[in-house]
């Protein structure tokens, strides 16, 4: 959309053109009127430009035609913001639809007396503002040459604009519509009087005088700072000129300082020879010492070589009357054995005869039987009887038969079995005698490593407790001397009761070791005042790195043993399962302080990891996992995630301290032990399988007794029943007299087999005799051996006693040896400081010949004093000469010569601040007074002009500024002056608030100097004979002011101004027609 414009003069083109150009170019010679405007894509104008030539101009064109934009083009380009415009928001919404940047060119007059930088500029100033769609805005400033004017300061355009008095946001130089609109509807007082001070730039005045106020103060300020900083620098004058006094005064004090070095001098001479003296004498006493030490020493080594010989000539003596006692033991289990064996043969002997005596009986009866058949063979009567009975008697013998052989073969197995048992038992019984006898050997054994293992402790335990350092066994000597004065002895240090196992690797001492820190050193007391007594022993033996000391009953049951006791239920160890602790009360510390019993050891971090990540793989009771390569991990728990860190690994100094013999000793010890437990067991198990054995041979030597008692009943009753068949024998004589004489040569054998028996018998009982006589004297022997375990047990108490000495005496060597080392350490100290004495009394005798000149002298006062004395000369004299003196006279001097120039300035700031009050206090009457001209003007105008219209209003319309209440009010009074009540500014009707509108705004003008004025719809609610009036008194105050140029736009035309003027005044009018075009 395009718009076209027509311009015509108030008289006709011919006229016009008749008119001089110098009337038509007036206006070009006031600085800051509009010369031409110059729209692009802006708004509703595609191209517009208008060349400015009359004093006055009106605006004319429909609605929507653009002629408000030109006014908006006016503020934008004269640097307005969009709330001046009360349009947009935004400047990107005056660029044209579909266009990509506006431009508003401006040229402003720079003629006249109130040019601005002619030389510069010229006679024109152009401000060209381009807007673009993005929303960046640049302007461009040109002079009249049309050349862009560059490298002028960033705030040169507000300058421009302030020079030519030009206030785009002031409503009575630019009025928009929007404003002429809000205006109608201003009723109160209060904003009234705001509209009032701003638009005749009396709120700009007060800012400005508010401002030269806050300077004001910014000065006082400055003069407050300058006075504290020249009262500073007067006190630190005043410092320095006493300072420098003082320094003067000092310097008299150097030559008494010069005397009194050469008297220190001396004094040092005199003291060192005195010290070299004092040196020598105690390094004689230390020799004398060290003399008498290693004598001491050398007699306790004779006294612990004799206890040792003494020691180990009973030792010999024990083991010679043990070895014996054991060489008895054994030949006395020897022989008990034999007699046992004996016995037993000569019972077996004993049985086999009675049998044999027995079966020759039985022999002997079957013979004569046999011999009373036979002779009763030959009898005839009889024959027919044996005949009968024959049958009968062979049945009841077939009977009998049976049961003899069933009785023979029982008594047979009986015997047998019996046999094996007593075989049994007799093997057992010499079981259980080596058992008893290889028992007492190894109790024996035991007790003998017992008594080498509490030897061997005692060694190591002063050798283990000084690897904890002097000073605890110094307090260790100290607990024994002094064990009445506790309680309880106190225990410590804690690392000598704790040892590693002896399976487990060396690496896990040094993890465990660097853990449990510096508890292995501390000590342990029952109640607090054993605690006190401990300290006070510490003081005594003058303890440097006092060990930590902790304070609990003494508990007779480690804490593993109660119910509340909670392990770790893992299949990794705890700490303390890795851990021999020899004492109940060490073991329950450690469960007490550290909680070793909820700490897991892992090899490696993968298994100490497994168990500790996650909350579901924690076992229970476990708070914390140690790995050997030193990282310890802290499980999961409700409140805190798992977390990790490592340990700083120390080498163990305390823990895996025993040597290899005492390690093997005690695993001989623990074989032997464990050798001895389960014989002790075998032998329980052996002696009730013995007295089983022995019942059952009981019931089996009964079976047997009884068996042999019914085998012997069937062969009675056989022979009898074989007597009474006698006679129904057959008759073969034969047969009986063989059966006779194998009968015969049975009952021989027999005889020969018991004479045999009873040899045997004799030789058993003769060497049971012989056993019996060597076991007896034996029992004598080893009664007569028993008798001596008296002194055998005086032998071991001597053997303790001599002990006990010969570890005293090791004790006081150990002492000796550690005093002996103190002395030899303070022997060294001594020669070293003997030597320093003597190098130090050559250099101070040196030095004293040296500032004497050879002339030493022996000083009245003491060394200290003299030191004293050149400490408080030294203090005296301290930072008196060289620079710092020449440094501070110089500040002086400078300080003196700024206090003068500071007074000056004070004074001058003073004598300036007292004018700028004046003059402020002067300002502000001026102030007062234009504004009480503006008002009065003002209201005399206002006044003036509604009493032109008082005809049309049928009222007189007043203006009313109460500048101390700070309201303006427009009263309506009648002819005789009085205010009427009931007609107010909010019942007027639209064209009645116009003149009210334009009556305030001409009054104003009055005192308005701007170079050009615009009105905007002014006239939008008036109709046409008040819009002629209002435009009538418009131009015709527009024409007094001809060098103020004035624009007015309107909606309502502009043909009937041509008889508000003169015909040569018509020059001075321009209309301006806009046309929409589509």
């Amino acid at each position: 959309m395009s718009s076209k414009s027509r311009t015509s003069s108030a008289s006709s083109a011919s006229e016009s053109d008749e008119e001089p150009p110098t009337k038509r170019s007036r206006i070009s010679r006031v600085a800051g009127t509009i010369l031409r405007i110059r729209l692009e894509d802006f708004m509703c104008h595609h191209f517009f430009e208008w060349k400015i030539t009359a004093p006055i101009n009106f605006v004319i064109g429909a609605n929507g035609s653009g002629k408000s934009s030109i006014l908006q083009g006016l503020v934008l380009g004269l640097l307005g913001n969009t709330k001046d415009i009360k349009r947009y928001t935004r400047l990107t919404n005056f660029v044209k639809k579909e266009c990509s940047k506006a431009v508003i060119e401006v040229v402003l007059s720079n003629s006249g007396e109130e040019s601005y930088r002619p030389e510069f500029y010229g006679d024109r100033i152009t401000f060209c503002r381009q807007i673009y769609a993005s929303g960046k805005t640049i302007l461009i400033i040109k002079g009249s040459d049309d050349l862009v004017r560059k490298n002028y300061p960033k705030d040169e355009p507000r300058r421009i604009l302030d020079a030519f008095k030009i206030y785009v946001d002031n409503p009575l130089v630019i009025l928009h519509q929007e404003t002429a609109k809000e205006l109608l509807n201003v009723e109160k007082p209060e904003n009234l009087f705001k509209f009032f001070m701003k638009a005749s730039m009396l709120d700009e005045i007060t800012y400005y005088y508010q401002e030269a106020d806050k300077v004001l103060k910014d000065v006082e300020k400055n003069i407050q700072w300058k006075e504290r900083n020249y009262h500073s620098s007067q006190e630190e004058f005043d410092r320095l000129k006493v300072d420098i006094k003082a320094i003067e005064e000092k310097k008299e004090k150097i030559a008494a300082l010069g005397e009194s070095r050469k008297e220190y001098a001396c004094a040092v001479m005199h003291h060192n020879k005195h010290l070299a003296h004092q040196s020598k004498l105690k390094l004689e006493e230390l020799e004398e010492s060290r003399i008498n030490f290693n004598n001491t020493l050398e007699n306790l080594g004779k006294d612990k070589s004799a206890l040792q010989y003494k020691i180990d000539a009973i030792n010999k003596r024990i083991d010679i009357e043990k070895a014996g006692t054991s060489k008895k033991e054994e030949e006395f289990y020897q022989i008990q054995n034999k007699e046992e064996n004996a016995r037993h043969r000569l019972n077996v002997l004993k049985s086999k005869i009675r049998d044999a005596d027995a079966e020759i009986e039985e022999i002997k009866k079957e013979k004569d039987l046999r011999l009373n058949v036979y002779h009763s063979r030959t009898d005839p009567k009889k024959i027919q009887e044996r005949k009968l009975r024959k049958e009968s008697r062979a049945r009841k013998l077939e009977e009998i038969e049976v049961q003899i052989e069933e009785n023979r073969q029982k008594v047979t197995r009986e015997g047998e079995k019996l046999q094996d048992l007593r075989v049994k038992d007799d093997e057992q019984e010499k079981e259980i005698l080596d058992m008893r006898h290889r028992m007492g050997i190894l109790k024996r054994e035991i007790e003998d490593y017992e008594r080498q293992k509490s030897e061997l402790s005692r060694s190591n335990a002063s050798k283990r407790l000084l690897r904890f350092g002097r000073d605890p066994y110094n307090i260790d000597i100290g607990i024994q001397e002094n064990r009445k004065r506790f309680t309880k002895t106190p225990i410590g240090p804690v690392g000598m009761y704790v040892t590693l196992r002896p399976e487990l690797p060396k690496s896990w001492a040094n993890v465990i070791e660097s853990f449990l820190g510096a508890g292995f050193r501390a000590y342990l007391c029952d109640n607090s005042a054993d605690c006190r007594e401990l300290f006070e022993l510490f003081k005594s033996k003058q303890v440097h790195n006092k060990p930590k000391v902790f304070t609990s009953k003494f508990l007779k049951q480690r804490h593993d043993r109660r119910s509340n006791f909670k392990k770790v239920q893992c299949k990794h160890p705890t700490l303390i399962d890795l851990l021999q602790v020899e004492n109940d009360i060490v073991y329950n510390y450690l469960i007490d302080q550290f909680n070793l019993e909820s700490i897991v050891m892992c090899s490696t971090q993968a298994e100490a990891k497994l168990i500790s990540t996650r909350i579901e793989q924690v076992p229970d009771n476990m708070t914390m996992v140690l790995t050997s390569d030193g990282y310890k991990f802290f499980p999961p728990t409700r409140r805190s995630s798992y977390r990790s860190y490592y340990m700083d690994i120390q080498t163990a100094r305390y823990l895996g301290l025993e040597t290899d013999e005492q390690h093997q000793k005690e695993n001989v010890k623990d074989s032997r032990c464990d050798e001895l437990k389960e014989l002790k067991k075998r032998h329980t198990e052996l002696e009730k399988k013995l007295t089983k054995t022995k019942n059952a041979i009981i019931v089996c030597d009964d079976a047997k007794k009884e068996a042999n008692e019914r085998y012997n009943e069937a062969r009675r009753i056989k022979n009898s029943v074989m007597s009474e068949s006698g006679d129904d024998l057959d008759e073969n004589l034969e047969d009986f007299e063989r059966m006779i004489q194998k009968l015969e040569g049975q009952i021989k054998g027999k005889d020969i087999e018991l004479i045999t028996l009873k040899d045997e018998k004799e030789e058993v009982c003769s060497e049971l005799q012989e056993l019996s006589q060597k076991k007896e004297k034996l029992v004598d022997v080893m009664q007569k051996m028993r008798s001596k375990q008296a002194e055998l047990d005086r032998l071991e108490k001597e053997k303790q006693e001599l002990i006990q000495k010969k570890n005293y005496a090791m004790k006081q060597m150990k002492i000796i040896e550690l005093k002996q080392r103190d002395i030899l350490l303070k022997i060294e100290s001594c020669n070293k400081e003997n030597e320093k004495a003597i190098k130090r009394l050559e250099e101070s005798m040196k030095k004293a010949e040296a500032m004497t000149e050879n002339q030493i002298f022996e000083p009245k006062e003491d060394i200290h004093m003299i030191r004293e004395r050149m400490n408080l000369l030294r203090k005296q004299t301290r930072n008196t000469e060289g620079s710092s003196f020449d440094g501070k006279l110089v500040r002086f001097k400078t300080l003196n010569a700024q206090l003068k120039k500071e007074k000056e300035d004070i004074e001058y700031l003073q004598a300036h601040l007292k004018s700028l009050s004046k003059q402020s206090t002067a300002r502000k009457s001026s102030l007062m007074v234009i504004r009480k001209t503006i008002a009065r003007t003002s209201m005399r105008s206002f006044n003036m002009l509604s009493g032109k219209f008082e005809q049309k209003l049928g009222c007189t319309m007043k203006l009313a500024i109460d500048l101390s209440k700070r309201r303006i009010e427009i009263r309506f009074c009648d002819g005789d002056g009085n205010q009427l009540q009931q007609k107010e500014l909010s019942t007027l009707s639209g064209g009645e608030k116009s003149y009210a509108q334009m009556c305030l705004i001409l009054s104003m003008w009055e005192s308005l100097q701007s170079p050009f004025r615009v009105l905007d719809e002014w006239d939008v609610y008036l109709d046409h004979v008040n819009r002629v009036d209002i435009s009538k008194e418009l131009l015709l105050r527009s024409i007094r002011k001809e060098d103020v140029q004035t624009i007015m736009i309107s909606p309502q035309g502009a043909t009937d101004i041509r008889t508000h003027l003169s015909r040569d005044k018509q020059h001075l009018v321009e209309i301006r027609e806009i046309f929409k075009q589509k």
